[in-house]
């Protein structure tokens, strides 16, 4: 549980090995993620390096993942970016973007941006409504349902498909309805 050393001076200096942690001068089991832990107690209580003491809901303290990890079966792991292969019925936050999920895709299962959103450079943004300029000539993704970025007055706009209008009647950011 510790390590005892001599140091300058002839004196012997105890420390906990790294599976434990020094509670008021006893060495203690590291706390697993998702464990109970102590408000007051030290930095390093948890035993995984990418988890902190934190207070969650219901206001208990429990060992919890860092910012951009999840929970990996008890091991704090880098969440996942956009478009990247993620675990098929894994922990529901693997996924980076808070507005994207783990689905099967072409035959793999990937973090994707959920059905309002489209994959802009890694970050899952709002869908662009009717009338809204867009960046992709020729592109559904990223404007809304029944809508198509193409030219119109030589600028790019998110525009209706045949047989759909916007249903702001022209005022940008609208939705396409069939009509």
């Amino acid at each position: 549980m510790s390590t005892c050393s001599q140091v300058t001076g002839g004196a012997y200096r105890c420390t906990c090995n790294s599976e434990y942690y020094n509670n008021v001068g006893t060495c203690t089991n590291k706390i697993n993620v998702d464990a109970s832990c102590s408000s007051t107690g030290p930095s390093n209580q948890c035993k995984d390096a990418m988890s902190t003491c934190s207070q969650v809901t219901g206001g208990a303290y429990k060992c919890t993942c860092n910012s951009g990890y999840y929970n990996n079966v008890g091991t704090c792991t880098i969440k996942i970016n956009v478009d990247a292969i993620c675990i098929n019925a894994g922990p529901s936050d693997q996924c980076k973007d808070a507005m994207s999920t783990c689905i099967l895709v072409s035959g793999n299962h990937k973090c994707t941006c959920n059905s309002e959103y489209y994959n802009n450079a890694g970050a899952c943004t709002n869908k662009l409504g009717s009338g809204v300029i867009c960046t992709r000539v020729n592109d559904a993704a990223e404007c809304v349902s029944n809508a198509v970025c193409k030219t119109v007055s030589s600028a790019l706009k998110c525009t209706c498909n045949s047989g759909y209008y916007d249903d702001k009647f022209g005022t940008s950011g609208g939705q396409c309805k069939a009509g």
